[in-house]
């Protein structure tokens, strides 16, 4: 995250860094535009194509969030008071050409974007203003009835419940534009960088007893090379790995589940690949907690894969690429 700024309140100077965690503001804005559904009004109405929520407000003021993927949220705005910026620089690679495209035609004079590790901006001096009606609400906790019948129903009154019940559907989906593209620029980089991780030693076994056992039994041939990854919480085999008869390919399967249990650390994880290695002589067994190693050609993890790992974490123990996640 970029160095800590400042956003312009209407009522004083705040950090950017104090906005409510965005997905609080998503639902809260979710369900003001489930209210004015209901009711035939539109200062507050859902895109669904693009998941963008927008709201005009007063004095020429007009406000627009986005839920791009996952925990990344951006938000933008233009208050009359201020000027546009002459170019937007800084601005996170994952913020979609048709956002950036919003910011640029439609005059927005603050922008700011949620990632896993909190807010930031490239807008430091602007206004606030044209979000006060959303953190008003946010305040007022306006987000439960996204959940709650009861607060539903209070919020809209005599409105067309059905109506407002669509907006919290359709605000529970991805886009449909753009979700691509932030996955492939995520991954990519992601991936460059697990490239260029050290893994940390966590003091474990280059010949665990249960792969010295099942080398001898199976007999395998010079140069045998088996490797799997993780996806979700299931261990999966790599389709270069060398191809075995049933029994033995499901007992060594069986191990390398086994083995990703057992040597799973609260605080330092569980590795997201491995590797069983036999020249006719050496037996080995490699894994990889922190980067994508060389000698894997397999697919690699979701990202909701080392999101939910580096999840489990203790913060110590991620390395550096886990932030964009």
């Amino acid at each position: 995250m970029g160095a800590l700024v400042t956003v312009r309140r209407d009522n004083g100077v705040v950090d950017v860094e104090e906005l409510p965690p965005a997905a609080q503001l998503w639902w809260t804005a979710a369900c003001l535009a489930a209210r004015d559904r209901a009711l035939g009004r539109k200062d507050w109405r859902l895109e669904l194509h693009h998941q963008v929520l927008r709201h005009v407000g007063t004095r020429g003021r007009w406000l627009g969030l986005q839920r791009v993927l996952g925990e990344r949220f951006a938000v933008w705005g233009n208050d009359p008071g201020d000027a546009a910026p002459h170019a937007w620089t800084d601005v996170p690679g994952w913020a979609t050409p048709e956002v950036q495209g919003w910011w640029e035609a439609s005059g927005a004079t603050f922008v700011a974007w949620h990632a896993r590790d909190g807010w930031d901006t490239v807008t430091p001096e602007a206004s606030l203003a044209p979000m006060q009606p959303l953190l008003d609400a946010h305040a007022r906790g306006i987000a439960t009835a996204a959940d709650d019948p009861r607060a539903l129903a209070e919020l809209i009154g005599t409105g067309d419940i059905d109506a407002a019940r669509a907006v919290l559907t359709e605000a529970r989906r991805e886009a449909s534009t753009g979700q691509g593209r932030v996955r492939r620029v995520l991954a990519h980089e992601v991936h460059a960088q697990m490239s260029r991780t050290v893994e940390r030693d966590r003091v474990l076994p280059q010949q665990p007893v249960a792969v010295v056992r099942w080398v001898r039994a199976a007999a395998p041939p010079p140069g045998f090379a088996f490797s799997v990854h993780l996806e979700g919480e299931t261990v999966l085999e790599d389709a270069s790995s060398h191809q075995l008869a049933r029994q033995f390919h499901a007992s060594l399967m069986n191990i390398f589940a086994l083995l990703h249990r057992d040597e799973a650390d609260e605080a330092s994880g569980s590795w997201l690949f491995a590797r069983v290695t036999y020249d006719g002589t050496r037996i080995s067994f490699e894994r990889a907690f922190d980067s994508l190693p060389h000698w894997y050609a397999g697919e690699s993890p979701t990202l909701e894969t080392l999101a939910a790992e580096m999840g489990r974490r203790d913060p110590r123990w991620r390395p550096p690429w886990a932030r964009l996640l």
